[in-house]
């Protein structure tokens, strides 16, 4: 993983889970989009406990400026995970 995702990774998670100033984050569900099906991550850990995730941009929010396609899912298990085509394939990261 390129230094840069570690670094918003450890910003986030030593802030409880609130992204840098500037950067957008939402909740983040395994749904239907725009008539595809996003891959599903899991959604209970290995004691059977939901898993909520937030996403997060990879850079600060800008006006006028595209936020791109890549983004950080982050789990409530602390799994991470990176998807750099908005959602169409995730590889995991931690």
């Amino acid at each position: 993983m390129p230094d840069d995702f570690n670094e918003i990774v450890r910003c986030i998670m030593a802030n409880a889970g609130r992204p840098p100033p500037n950067w957008k984050s939402r909740p983040f569900e395994n749904r239907i989009v725009r008539n595809k099906t996003e891959p599903s991550l899991p959604t209970r850990d290995s004691l059977g406990n939901p898993i909520r995730y937030m996403e997060y941009d990879t850079r600060a929010h800008v006006a006028g400026v595209n936020r791109g396609q890549t983004r950080l899912v982050i789990g409530t298990d602390r799994s991470v995970y990176l998807t750099r085509d908005h959602y169409q394939a995730f590889t995991r990261l931690y």
